[in-house]
C-alpha cells in the first residue's frame, strides 16, 4: 500500500515537472515512465514593426528660425537729398571738389583737379549721343573748363557729328571770366581701308569783355573760331597719321589764317588719340 502510493506521489510530480519545463512523459510496453525533452515550437510569423524616421533638428537651430521669424529690421531708406554731398557725386572725377584738404591742394597744384570724361548714349545703329566734361589748368596761364554735347550719325563710311560748347576760360587778366558759348560740324570719310578725309568747322562767341582779352583769344589751347581738313593715313591697325590745313580767325587782324598740320594718329581696340 505504501509503495503504491510513493508511486502515485512520483508520477504526479512527474507531470507536474513536465508541465513547466521542456520535458514530456512516455510510458513504454513494460510500464515504465521515460522522460524525454519536448520539441521546440517556433513562431515563424514575425511581425516586425514599422519603421518610422523623425529628423533631427537641434533645439538651438528651432529657436535661430524662431527669432529669424519674428525679427524686423530697422532700415528706412534715404532719398538723395539726404545723403551726404560725397554720396550724390556720381563721377569720380568730382569726388576730389569734397576733400577736407581741396584748398590746401588747389593752391599747392591747380592742374591736380583736372578731368576729361565722355559718356556715350546709344540711340539707334546710326545715331549716338554723347556729352564730353574737361577741366584743365595750366600754372600761371590759366585754364578751361568746357561741357561739349553732341549727336553723331554714321551710315556706311560717312559720319556727321554735330556739337554745342559752353564754358569759360581763367587767365592772369580776368580773374572772374565769362562765358563762352558755340557750336561745330565734323565729318569723316573712309575713302579705303587705309586713307580717310575729314573736315570740320566751329563757330566760338566770347561773352561781355572776354573778346577783348589778348590772353584768351590768343591762347592756341583754348577754343576759337576755325575750319579746316585733313586726310589720315593708317599704318597699320595701332599707328597713323594725318597731314592737313586748319584756318583760324585772327582777331587781331581779323581774318582767317592758315595753321598746315602733321601728327600722328594712335589706336587700341576703340580708343583714337590724335596729338594736334
Amino acid at each position: 500500500m505504501k509503495k503504491g502510493f510513493w508511486m502515485i506521489v512520483f508520477v504526479f510530480t512527474l507531470y507536474t515537472v513536465s508541465a513547466q519545463s521542456g520535458f514530456g512523459l512516455l510510458e513504454n510496453s513494460e510500464g515504465k515512465v521515460i522522460v524525454i525533452p519536448r520539441e521546440a515550437q517556433f513562431n515563424l510569423k514575425i511581425e516586425i514593426p514599422e519603421a518610422t524616421y523623425n529628423s533631427y533638428i537641434p533645439s538651438s537651430t528651432n529657436e535661430l528660425e524662431k527669432r529669424l521669424q519674428e525679427f524686423q529690421p530697422d532700415y528706412q531708406p534715404r532719398s538723395v537729398d539726404q545723403r551726404p554731398m560725397d554720396m550724390q557725386v556720381l563721377s569720380d572725377a568730382y569726388k576730389p571738389f569734397f576733400n577736407a584738404f581741396s584748398p590746401m591742394l588747389a593752391g599747392i597744384s591747380p592742374s591736380i583737379f583736372d578731368f576729361r570724361e565722355t559718356s556715350v548714349v546709344p540711340i539707334s545703329e546710326q545715331f549716338t549721343f554723347f556729352v564730353t566734361g574737361e577741366k584743365s589748368t595750366w600754372p600761371a596761364a590759366g585754364g578751361v573748363t568746357t561741357i561739349t554735347p553732341a549727336l553723331s550719325w554714321q551710315k556706311d563710311r560717312l559720319t556727321l557729328t554735330g556739337n554745342a560748347i559752353a564754358g569759360h576760360y581763367s587767365s592772369p587778366f580776368n580773374p572772374s571770366p565769362e562765358y563762352m558759348v558755340g557750336g561745330g560740324l565734323n565729318v569723316r570719310y573712309e575713302v579705303t581701308d587705309w586713307l580717310s578725309a575729314i573736315g570740320w568747322g566751329q563757330y566760338i562767341h566770347y561773352s561781355g569783355q572776354e573778346k577783348y582779352n589778348p590772353h584768351v583769344i590768343l591762347n592756341p589751347f583754348y577754343h576759337h573760331t576755325a575750319a579746316g581738313g585733313a586726310f589720315e593715313i593708317k599704318v597699320n591697325e595701332n599707328f597713323g597719321f594725318g597731314v592737313g590745313v586748319n584756318y583760324q580767325y585772327n582777331p587781331r587782324y581779323r581774318k582767317m589764317e592758315p595753321q598746315y598740320m602733321l601728327y600722328p594718329v594712335f589706336k587700341s581696340g576703340n580708343v583714337q588719340i590724335k596729338m594736334w
